[in-house]
């Protein structure tokens, strides 16, 4: 088993070593801290896995959007709250107007009708 092992290591170091002298055959030009070798154009054309895709046509709301000029708005999250006089969430924990739900109970005055808003 030691045999193989070290066979295979001396085989992988010979070949390895036998790349990278034929890469630095190759024209070499110095980018900032690194050589860089410039490989020539490839030889074999690679083919696709599968086809270009065919580009899709356009939806109807798409096609009238582009001719109107029509763009998408993104909506931010944080809204500025006039009665917290600050920035809040849109929606969620601590959100723009909470504060209405919070105080939901009104108490009534002794000379008040409670059934009168």
């Amino acid at each position: 088993k030691q045999w193989y092992q070290r066979r295979v290591r001396e085989l992988t170091r010979d070949n390895t070593q036998l790349l990278f002298n034929a890469i630095f055959a190759l024209p070499t030009a110095r980018v900032e801290r690194s050589i860089c070798v410039q490989l020539p154009p490839p030889t074999t054309r690679l083919p696709r896995e599968k086809p270009i895709p065919v580009e899709k046509p356009l939806t109807k709301w798409e096609a009238f959007a582009k001719r109107k000029g029509i763009q998408k708005k993104k909506r931010t999250r944080m809204v500025y709250d006039e009665t917290a006089k600050e920035y809040r969430p849109r929606f969620g924990y601590k959100r723009t107007g909470s504060d209405k739900e919070q105080n939901w109970v009104v108490e009534v005055p002794e000379n008040g009708d409670p059934y009168k808003d």
